[in-house]
């Protein structure tokens, strides 16, 4: 399989712990990859690794064939990859619209081309209505659309949410999934989530990754991911495993 993203042998050591080792994944083209494992296991480590915000201690992280290993988080959003943080991070002195637009102006280098872009996407997530309100003023799950809509802004070609349906209703949830599956209409190839809410998860990836302590120790469909007896005792349980 021709990977977009290939991960190889990923290590990354804070003051002697280890937060990855050795992790081998990838993300082709038309995939949508869950991530999932127990707090602590690595996976926001990971997507820090991958956008630049940490430097790997060891391994590569080739994007489209290009080295992404140094670079700086900026430059990796220029050559395609954004990602949501598990706690939101508006611009809250600024508007919704005003926020949108930073993330635009990543393509764009005019106000009129940002704001042309930020409307169209705000449309798309159902954040036009409120455009012109304050980000501090808005909900939670507004506040989470809003970050997805600022990363969808970008114009990524790969998008990796971490965690965008904790804290939201199932009505929410829901909504939340239904744009998770339409992100390909805006031209994003492949997303990687990070979630623990395992309706979600299962229902929206094509594949998941499981980590554990740092390590991947298991990869497959969501079918057998849940019947990995590794992960049952890792991360799932046996509750899970008996209603699945």
């Amino acid at each position: 399989m021709g990977w977009m993203l290939d991960v190889r042998k990923l290590s990354k050591v804070f003051g002697g712990l280890p937060a990855l080792v050795n992790v081998d994944f990838g993300i082709a083209p038309g995939e949508i990859v869950g991530l999932i494992g127990p707090n602590g296991a690595g996976k926001t480590t990971l997507f820090n690794v991958i956008t630049g915000v940490f430097r790997p201690t060891s391994g590569e992280i080739l994007f489209e064939g290009k080295n992404l290993v140094g670079l700086k988080p900026h430059d990796i959003c220029r050559l395609g990859i954004t990602r949501t943080f598990q706690v939101v991070k508006p611009l809250p002195k600024m508007t919704v619209l005003e926020n949108v637009m930073v993330g635009a102006f990543a393509r764009v280098g005019t106000k009129e081309e940002a704001r042309e872009i930020a409307l169209r996407e705000l449309e798309f997530t159902g954040l036009l209505p409120k455009r012109d309100a304050l980000a501090r003023s808005l909900t939670l799950a507004d506040r989470k659309l809003l970050e997805l809509t600022r990363a969808v802004a970008t114009r990524p070609k790969l998008i990796l949410l971490d965690e965008v349906v904790a804290g939201l209703n199932p009505t929410e949830t829901e909504e939340t999934i239904t744009l998770i599956q339409r992100l390909p209409e805006r031209g994003i190839a492949a997303v990687a989530g990070v979630e623990h809410v395992m309706r979600v998860i299962m229902t929206i990836s094509h594949r998941i990754v499981v980590l554990n302590y740092g390590r991947k120790i298991a990869q497959g469909s969501p079918e057998e991911v849940g019947h990995n007896p590794e992960v049952i005792e890792a991360y799932l349980g046996e509750a899970y495993a008996e209603t699945s």
